[in-house]
Order: C-alpha cells, then structure tokens, then sequence
C-alpha cells in the first residue's frame, strides 16, 4: 500500500514518484476511495459521479508498461461485461506509458467509460483510471486528458 500526500490544493502525488492535479471540479474524498487508492469524484449525474482513481503497486521483474498493459487487455477481453475500444503505447510527461480505452457495464445495463493508463516508474506500476458514463463521458474524459498534461515524475 502507500501513503498519499497532499501537496498543494487538490495537487496531490505518491511520495517519491509523481504530482498530479486532477480536473477542475474533482474532489479528493477518502471516505469513498477503494482501499489503497487515491480517489478524485466529480459532482454526480445521473446517479453516478465521474472519478479519478490514481493506485499503485510494487511491478514485477523487467516490467513494462506495455508488457502490463498487454497483460490488462488480455484478461479483460476475456470479461463478458467489458468491450474494448483502443489500446496502446504512448508517452506520458516523458514515462513510456500504456493507454486502455473501454466500456464496462454495470447493473441495469449501465455503461460506464473508462480509460486506464499505466506507467511503470521506479520499479513501481502507477495507474490511472478515469471513469464516467458512457453517454456523458466526453466532458470528464477531455478534462482526464487536460489533467495528465500536468503529470510530474519524482
């Protein structure tokens, strides 16, 4: 697991690795936050709120981004309740990086969009994940996109 800092306002990082801002209107809230996660909600819409989730984890030997993430995309293409869109290698504040673009369903055939980058830095796999529904999910995704512009490496 790791400890968040606050940094400045809603700039927030792991300790040792990256500062990130997330989208204006994003909010930190702990108490909703997945264990081990930094979680960023927007306002809700349509009985769900946008989020950012930032994680991290120890990466294996020899890991990769793209290696991790070609891993990713395997076993979701395997799940019944994910469709895959685009997927691939990129660059992320100078970090090789990996992109995974997705829809997942929900209950009640809700969809909700999704796009998980990931970035192996400092033997430690960093990912993002933005989620929105899928009907509305081309306002927080640009902002998603805006916001990793900001992305400092440690």
């Amino acid at each position: 697991m790791f400890a968040a800092c606050l940094v400045l306002a809603q700039t927030t990082g792991l300790p040792g690795l990256v500062k990130y801002t997330p989208p204006p209107g994003f909010k930190r809230d702990v108490k909703r936050a997945p264990e081990g996660r930094i979680a960023f909600f927007a306002p809700e819409k349509d009985n769900y709120s946008p989020s950012v989730m930032l994680k991290t984890y120890k990466a294996m030997p020899n890991q990769t981004a793209a290696s991790l993430g070609k891993d990713t995309v395997q076993a979701m293409s395997q799940a019944q309740d994910i469709k895959l869109h685009k997927y691939g290698e990129f660059t992320l504040a100078g970090k090789p990086a990996f992109s995974i673009r997705l829809d997942l369903k929900l209950y009640d055939d809700m969809k909700v969009a999704q796009r998980q980058i990931i970035v192996i830095h400092k033997g430690k796999a960093v990912i993002w994940t933005c989620s929105a529904l899928a009907k509305s999910s081309a306002v927080p995704m640009a902002a998603f996109e805006k916001s990793l512009k900001g992305v400092v490496w440690l």
